[in-house]
C-alpha cells in the first residue's frame, strides 16, 4: 500500500480512500470509491463516468447527478433523468430513488 491511498474494507470490497491526491475521472474507472470520497471529489467526475464505473446509491444520484433541465439544447448533452439513472444503478429500486427525490427536494 503506498502513502497516497489507504484501503479499507467495505462489504467485502476493497474501496480506495486518497488522502494526498484528488481523485480524478480516470481514478474511478479503475478503482471502487466510497460514496464520502466521491461527494469530496464531486467535481472533478463527469456524471456517465460516474454512473458508468461506481456503485452508488439513489441519494448520491438525486443530489448529484439528476438534471432537471432536460431542455438545454445541447446535442452533445447527456439526459440524465430518472430512467437514465435506473437503467445505469440497476440496484436502485424506483422505490428508492423516489424516496431519495422527495427528501432532497422537499421544499
Amino acid at each position: 500500500m503506498n502513502k497516497q491511498t489507504e484501503e479499507i474494507k467495505n462489504d467485502s470490497t476493497k474501496t480506495k480512500i486518497s488522502n494526498i491526491i484528488p481523485i480524478t475521472n480516470y481514478d474511478i474507472t479503475q478503482n471502487k470509491y466510497s460514496i464520502e470520497e466521491l461527494e469530496k471529489n464531486i467535481d472533478n467526475f463527469d456524471s456517465k463516468t460516474l454512473l458508468h464505473y461506481q456503485k452508488l446509491d439513489a441519494e448520491f444520484c438525486v443530489k448529484h447527478i439528476l438534471d432537471l433541465d432536460i431542455d438545454s439544447g445541447s446535442e452533445d448533452s447527456y439526459i440524465f433523468d430518472k430512467c437514465y439513472i435506473l437503467h445505469k444503478q440497476k440496484h436502485i429500486t424506483e422505490k428508492d430513488f423516489d424516496e431519495a427525490f422527495k427528501k432532497y427536494y422537499k421544499k
